[in-house]
């Protein structure tokens, strides 16, 4: 994970006279993906290694390995739930960014809020058709619904994995043609 390239204040003073702060601002996750992309590089694991970020800009995609669609709440709303994944995974798309994930059931835990098994696994049935499949305790965990909290939920989330698995000479194509066309 590479994170938090999107945190450059708007209102900085950039010691950079070419660029004032708002485009230091959009700058800069493009120069985050460029520095994590040169670091795979330098270790000669180009190819194997896999980074993800939820900052990008204009040119940041051809620097990164996938992006990352954040910390969305333990629930379904379209403000800030598992369903901003589906229009983030869409708009990072157009934008030819085509490698998105996203935190299997969310992330954000705020009581009364939580994880339950169905988000789980409605957002697991979603991530099957996804490059990359993966799970995260929240910030939260014992609050949270997880693949091992019960025998039905590992069950259906062992057959789900085992579909994601199926499904990877169709996502290896997909990735092979996104990365000859860049989007």
């Amino acid at each position: 994970m590479a994170d938090f390239g999107e945190y450059t204040d708007i209102n900085m003073v950039s010691r950079n006279t070419e660029l004032n702060a708002e485009e230091t601002h959009n700058y800069f996750p493009v120069a985050w993906a460029k520095v994590n992309r040169l670091a795979v590089q330098a270790a000669g694991l180009e190819g194997e290694a896999v980074y993800w970020m939820r900052s990008g800009a204009l040119g940041a995609g051809a620097a990164q390995t996938l992006a990352w669609a954040g910390d969305q709440d333990v629930d379904f709303s379209t403000t800030d739930g598992v369903a901003t994944t589906i229009v983030a995974a869409l708009s990072l798309g157009l934008s030819g960014m085509g490698f998105t994930h996203f935190d299997i059931g969310g992330y954000t835990t705020q009581p009364p809020m939580v994880r339950t098994q169905e988000l789980f696994l409605r957002s697991a049935e979603y991530a099957v058709f996804t490059p990359v499949m993966r799970t995260h305790l929240g910030n939260k965990p014992d609050a949270n619904h997880q693949f091992y909290s019960s025998n039905d939920t590992l069950t259906q989330f062992a057959r789900l994995t085992q579909i994601h698995a199926r499904l990877k000479p169709y996502t290896a194509a997909f990735v092979k043609e996104t990365s000859l066309l860049g989007f």
